[in-house]
């Protein structure tokens, strides 16, 4: 059920938060026009640029909170 929710989604713009190692950036990666992906470890941005290095779709932004 929540596949097909899933599946109903607009995925023109996607944020997604606390993203870790991008496990679910290939779910919706295709249907996406731009992702933005957001973490507050830089390990976990700097691996997900890697992974995701030929996707020129794809924003990374690293935060620090305070």
């Amino acid at each position: 059920m929540i596949y097909q929710m899933f599946c109903q989604l607009n995925l023109d713009n996607v944020i997604e938060l606390a993203v870790g190692r991008g496990r679910h950036v290939p779910r919706y990666m295709e249907k996406a026009n731009h992702i933005t992906l957001v973490d507050i470890l830089q390990k976990n941005i700097d691996f997900c640029r890697e992974r995701f290095k030929d996707n020129d779709k794809i924003a990374y932004y690293w935060c620090i909170l305070r």
